[in-house]
């Protein structure tokens, strides 16, 4: 994630035989929203936002959620985390923190406590979007089938939504991590650039690498290296920003057309952003749809709208075809993983 990770904590009124509600929370790489909802998904503190920092300060957070719904009693949490979890622990590194299950449950006073993959609250949210919530890249068909979901933010998070054929299941993935695959002489060349400057002498490039917040800042500088231009006072405002934040700025300056690193740097993102979004739907034979979520494709839908995208998704020597039946949409409500992670909480519980 990605960068993001949601959060279910569940709470009961402190009047005997009252509803039981959920604080639900999408704790990202950069912001943590968090939410109280009823069984029927209804809001009963509306979202409330904060810096996710290193991930510290959640519990604090989620005390001064409670204390605006009048000192509800926290009885059990689920939360979704960017990052693999083993036996109730995940090491988020876009966030900085390790969350420990029973830690948290007992700092909290919970009875049980479930940790949970990001992109597992992303894809339950999915369910829940109206038509005014999506965009739509390319039409496809109306089939039913497996989903798969691609939220570059200010990491890479990616999942799925297994079909049984009755209902749609929500599976977690690190393919965020996976090795980039370039396609190209470009593609290649930002390959060879970022792994020579790799840190960890590897040499090994992810996707999120190069299709996130922080590989959008990796794009710009492979472009500036090769002489692109940019106005001075862009590069500086870059340099000087959180690796968090750049991605934000390539992005304004590319559809703003005042940089022509920045537009050769959003034109390549673009391409391998559809690329990878090909993979996930031939990898998971996605015929119900691939679905961008995090926060940067809401950001750029112009630019996804170009031939750029739809040529990198479309372009398959064998199974061209099947790519052509297969829509995709951008999820345009950034609450759709706190949503996602109330409505998992309800059907499956701590």
């Amino acid at each position: 994630m990605t960068g993001v990770f949601g959060l279910v904590l569940f709470v009961t009124q402190p009047t005997e035989g009252a509803d039981k509600v959920i604080l639900a929370g999408d704790i990202g790489g950069t912001n943590t929203r968090l939410a109280i909802f009823d069984q029927q998904m209804r809001p009963r503190v509306k979202p409330m936002k904060f810096p996710t920092g290193n991930g510290e300060q959640l519990e604090a957070q989620i005390a001064r959620v409670l204390k605006r719904a009048g000192g509800q009693t926290i009885d059990r949490a689920s939360l979704a985390i960017a990052g693999p979890v083993i036996d109730g622990v995940c090491r988020s590194t876009n966030i900085g923190r390790t969350y420990v299950a029973d830690d948290i449950r007992r700092q909290l006073k919970l009875k049980s406590l479930v940790l949970l993959n990001d992109l597992v609250a992303n894809a339950s949210g999915i369910e829940r979007l109206t038509r005014s919530e999506i965009v739509t890249i390319l039409r496809g068909e109306s089939l039913a089938g497996n989903r798969a979901i691609v939220s570059p933010g200010t990491g890479l998070g990616e999942g799925a939504l297994i079909w049984d054929g009755q209902h749609h299941r929500p599976i977690a993935s690190e393919g965020g991590h996976a090795r980039f695959a370039p396609a190209g002489e470009l593609e290649c060349g930002l390959l060879s650039y970022l792994a020579e400057r790799g840190e960890d002498g590897a040499g090994m490039v992810s996707f999120e690498d190069v299709c996130s917040g922080r590989g959008l800042g990796n794009i710009f500088d492979f472009f500036i290296d090769l002489g692109a231009a940019a106005p001075p006072s862009l590069q500086k405002r870059i340099a000087a920003s959180d690796a968090k934040d750049r991605g934000g700025l390539i992005a304004n300056a590319a559809q703003q057309q005042i940089s022509e690193a920045a537009v050769l740097t959003m034109n390549l993102f673009i391409g391998i952003l559809g690329s990878e979004c090909a993979n996930m739907a031939l990898k998971f034979l996605a015929t119900g749809g691939v679905y961008l979520g995090g926060g940067i494709p809401p950001r750029i839908v112009p630019l996804l709208k170009t031939k750029t995208f739809k040529r990198a998704f479309l372009t398959h020597r064998t199974l061209g075809e099947l790519l052509k039946r297969i829509p995709v949409r951008v999820i345009m409500n950034s609450d759709t993983a706190l949503e996602g992670a109330a409505l998992y909480g309800l059907r499956f519980g701590a």
